[in-house]
């Protein structure tokens, strides 16, 4: 690519990603920590408001726990499945820990404890009354004489598992079973390599369908509310907790919920420039509307759930849109394209490495006709350069006459200042996409590419790639930049991009520095190429 290609499209990926990076996360992390105050408050008398109680006609009765006098102390169990090791909680039945068998081991995805994932009715202290290899059972008393059961089931190829509460009224009389919910965070563990970023991804979302749209749409939580949010008017599909690898998610079968809860909660803290900081973890809750419950009914309520990583077609082979989690960007499209070109050519390559490297060829190959384009208007512009200078300084106070006369130098000598700007403006959103593409790729995590780099979805532990990028972009800039740059103060400043550019890099992906470093070489081994042509040569190919 020519200079004004490479500068631009350097200046605009800088802007997007440092944007991204610098701008839109730390403004919206700002927002969410001066809410967080006053969401605490409205969410903790929104608690007291929805505990679980029993009421038989108009007389209330207790839990089990003020009736005997003591509170039970907590007990664990464990349940180990083919996909994960899972300790739960005699407290409200949830799941303390679950730690997801990865390729590259254990990953505890339930990192911070406050009443666990699948919580229901914290208040009682159930036991376990059977059990087989994937499959366990809790009894709780809701008070004497009304049962409740908590069956999870898992799935042993991680597809989608179920959990059923069965509540069974053993009295001789109707009771009134207060709004209850089924709790999922605080927040969502993840793999090693994405720890630091993590905080900033957890999300708790919830799909709803769109009218007049085929797909529904996934909707963050905290950006509708930040107390209970009523979605009467809105028949949502399933909710749960989520991150860049990662997904746990409800979907109710048998019965409807029409609000969720949501609050943040402090899970630790952080070391940054400016000392420490609270990280906050989501928590949401699904609520479960008042029940009247007739003597000696059982009343159950059936739920599928899904608890492990956000592998994009296996989400898309599965019911209920759970693939609407996996966020490709602005450029999403784009960005589903990426990923399938990248699984056809793992298919063929067997390695995904390889694979990038061969989308970033293609790509170039692609480009190449707008490519040398761009190239001749560049070579056009270097040799008008003395015509335009004069042209400048003899109509410098004529701002009308000098625009006539710079654009019949142009039209004469073919030449286009913009020239570099239609390669750029269609390799940008390919860029973007890919970006995106390969940053939520869960085929990259623990794929190995060759030499040190054993995890494509993890940064160069040596940084090896980024500095090499670094340099290429650095001697190609050396090779491209006219002898003339160093009074341009535009020039002076595009001089330090490579820099930029190559500690932006070092945290990335390796998956993505792969495919930059290609592209760079690519474009570093044509201007080589190119440069070793004669005028006429470069004109005429």
């Amino acid at each position: 690519m020519e200079k004004n290609f490479t500068l631009a499209i350097a200046l605009m990926v800088l802007i997007y990603i440092g944007w991204f990076k610098f701008i839109a996360e730390p403004k919206k992390e700002a927002l969410e920590n001066q809410k967080a105050q006053v969401e605490e408050t409205l969410v903790k008398e929104q608690k007291a408001t929805t505990q679980v109680t029993t009421v038989a006609q108009t007389k209330e009765v207790n839990l089990v726990e003020k009736v005997t006098g003591k509170i039970e102390e907590e007990a664990l169990y464990e349940l180990d499945t083919k996909t994960a090791k899972i300790t739960f909680s005699s407290k409200g039945a949830s799941i303390k820990t679950f730690e997801f068998k990865d390729i590259l081991g254990s990953v505890n995805l339930t990192p911070n404890f406050t009443e666990g994932f699948f919580a229901s009715m914290p208040e009682i202290n159930f036991k376990e009354i059977d059990r087989d290899e994937n499959s366990i059972t809790f009894k709780g008393n809701i008070t004497r004489n009304v049962d409740v059961l908590k069956i999870y089931k898992f799935n042993n190829n991680g597809n989608l598992n179920t959990l059923d509460v069965l509540i069974k009224n053993n009295l001789a009389e109707d009771i009134s079973l207060k709004e209850w919910y089924i709790a999922f965070g605080p927040g969502l563990g993840t793999v090693a390599s994405e720890q630091k970023e993590n905080a900033k991804y957890q999300k708790a979302v919830f799909t709803v369908e769109v009218p007049g749209k085929k797909n529904p749409a996934l909707k963050n939580l905290r950006k509708e509310k930040t107390d209970v949010f009523a979605i009467s008017s809105e028949k949502w599909l399933w909710a749960g907790m989520s991150n860049r690898y990662f997904l746990s998610a409800l979907i109710p079968q048998n019965w409807e919920s029409d609000a969720l809860g949501y609050e943040t909660v402090i899970a630790g803290q952080s070391k940054g420039f400016f000392g420490k900081k609270d990280i906050k973890a989501p928590v949401m809750r699904i609520m479960i509307p008042k029940q009247i419950i007739k003597a000696g009914e059982r009343k159950v309520f059936n739920s599928k759930f899904y608890f492990g990583p956000k592998d994009y077609d296996k989400l898309l082979a599965l019911p209920y849109r759970l693939d609407k989690s996996v966020e490709f960007g602005f450029f999403g499209q784009f960005g589903k394209w990426a990923k399938a070109s990248l699984n056809w050519l793992y298919g063929i390559t067997g390695n995904y490495g390889y694979s990038i490297i061969i989308i970033a060829f293609l790509l170039q190959l692609l480009m190449l006709p707008l490519t040398l384009k761009s190239i001749r208007s560049s070579e056009a512009m270097k040799k008008i350069q003395p015509e335009l200078k004069e042209i400048q300084r003899r109509y410098k106070d004529e701002p009308q006459r000098l625009n006539k006369e710079m654009f019949a130098l142009y039209k004469k000598h073919g030449a286009n200042p913009m020239g570099g700007c239609l390669p750029l403006l269609i390799q940008l959103p390919v860029f973007i996409a890919l970006f995106n593409a390969l940053r939520t790729s869960w085929e990259l995590h623990g794929a190995p590419w060759a030499l040190w780099i054993h995890d494509l979805s993890a940064k160069d532990p040596y940084y090896v790639l980024p500095i090499l990028m670094g340099a290429i972009m650095f001697f190609q800039m050396q090779l491209t930049m006219p002898q003339s740059a160093g009074n341009d103060p535009m020039q002076k400043s595009m001089k330090w991009m490579p820099i930029i550019f190559t500690f932006l890099f070092l945290s990335f992906p390796a998956g993505l520095v792969l495919y930059w470093l290609t592209n760079s070489a690519l474009n570093f081994g044509l201007h080589l190429f190119l440069k070793r042509k004669k005028p006429a040569q470069v004109a005429a190919i």
